[in-house]
């Protein structure tokens, strides 16, 4: 168990959902710092303009353009750590025997559920959020323990499909077994 992947899995259960869809889209990062990454293009645009030049203006802006560029590396910097950190405080794990859900780097929160507890997979998106195949998947389960919610997931109608099937396997499994244990008890009765 490491600080960035925090569940162990037992020895007989299996990923269901490929690396890229246990964390938040990568778009989310793109979308997140492309702000800082046309500030910082534009501040260098300015200063090229400030260089080549001649004019009055030329010293204000330059002036102006150090200025935010200080201001900018004391900003641009702990906001991009922030948004990494953001991006990989969330992790989202489903295998063939439970799915579970973990935010938090230092001060952490989980949430951990068995198939057979999941009432209802329910798919929540946008047209935005569609042409980047991404959405959110709210994972409705019986008892006290609340829902899961996988935020701005990678190809959330594979994560969806992905547990709505094991599910049904399991559900079939329980309906198999129950089967056995009513047939077993049948021939005892009947040996009698």
């Amino acid at each position: 168990m490491s600080l960035l992947f925090p569940f162990e899995i037992e020895a007989d259960e299996t990923y269901l959902l490929p690396e890229s869809a246990r964390r938040m889209s990568r778009w989310v990062l793109f979308f997140r710092t492309l702000p800082i990454l046309l500030w910082t293009i534009a501040l260098a645009g300015l200063w090229f303009w400030s260089q080549w030049t001649i004019s009055d203006w030329a010293h204000i802006v330059e002036r102006l353009v150090r200025g935010l560029a200080l201001l900018t590396v004391a900003l641009v910097f702990p906001a991009l750590f922030y948004i990494m950190l953001e991006w990989f405080r969330q992790i989202y794990i489903v295998t063939n025997k439970r799915v579970m859900w973990r935010e938090g780097i230092i001060a952490t929160r989980s949430i951990q559920t068995p198939i057979a507890k999941i009432q209802v997979v329910t798919l929540a998106d946008n047209f935005t959020l569609r042409l980047f195949n991404m959405g959110n998947v709210l994972i409705e389960t019986a008892g006290s323990m609340g829902d899961i919610r996988f935020d701005l997931v990678s190809n959330p109608v594979a994560v969806q499909e992905a547990i709505l099937q094991e599910k049904q396997r399991y559900e079939e499994e329980i309906e198999r077994l129950t089967a056995q244990e009513i047939r077993h008890q049948l021939r005892s009765l009947l040996a009698l």
